[in-house]
């Protein structure tokens, strides 16, 4: 029986102790070429540098030339940009514009009907609803004007032969020289006043 077998990690660690020695016996003989090769492959590697860092007349002006248009595209970019965002803001202050004058149409809207149904409950209240309603009391139309009064707030020829239209522009304006005591009945009961 030989030793290798009795003892099988004892001859593994000597088979790696002479690789090792193998292997510092080449480096004590090659190190002084390889440092060597080093040194002149790092002069060489400065030489190229220094003479990369003396550019041509030519390779300069295409640089110069690559750094005018970066620069030219990146101000247009911005431009672009800024007339992107120019042209948002007025759309934007479009559409709240046209928000707001819906708006305000929907409440001028609400505010007609609103006035138009208190004149036709006190037409309603005052000739049962009849705008040509001409009983021969001295009163006429759907608010029941007497002449005078028709005359007063600028009413021409008679109140009943008006459309609906003109006597409750008229009815207005006669509201706002005599208030809603100009149909007394009527607008007690309507709680106008």
């Amino acid at each position: 029986m030989s030793s290798a077998t009795m003892f099988p990690k004892i001859a593994r660690a000597a088979r790696r102790i002479f690789h090792l020695l193998i292997v510092a016996a080449l480096a004590v003989t090659l190190l002084p070429a390889l440092t060597a090769q080093a040194h002149a492959g790092t002069a060489n590697t400065v030489q190229a540098q220094s003479d990369s860092d003396q550019v041509s007349p030519e390779l300069a002006r295409r640089r110069r030339k690559a750094r005018a248009l970066r620069r030219a595209r990146a101000i247009k970019r911005q431009k672009a940009r800024r007339i992107q965002r120019a042209r948002a803001a007025k759309r934007r202050r479009a559409r709240e514009t046209r928000r707001a004058r819906v708006v305000q149409r929907r409440r001028a809207r609400a505010a007609r009907r609103r006035a138009e149904r208190v004149w036709n409950r006190l037409a309603r209240c005052e000739s049962d609803g009849r705008w040509g309603a001409a009983t021969g009391n001295g009163y006429y139309g759907g608010l029941q004007f007497s002449l005078s009064s028709w005359r007063a707030v600028g009413g021409s020829g008679y109140p009943h032969r008006a459309s609906r239209a003109e006597q409750i522009k008229r009815g207005q304006r006669l509201r706002a020289r005599q208030g809603w005591g100009a149909w007394p009945h009527c607008s007690a009961r309507l709680g106008l006043r």
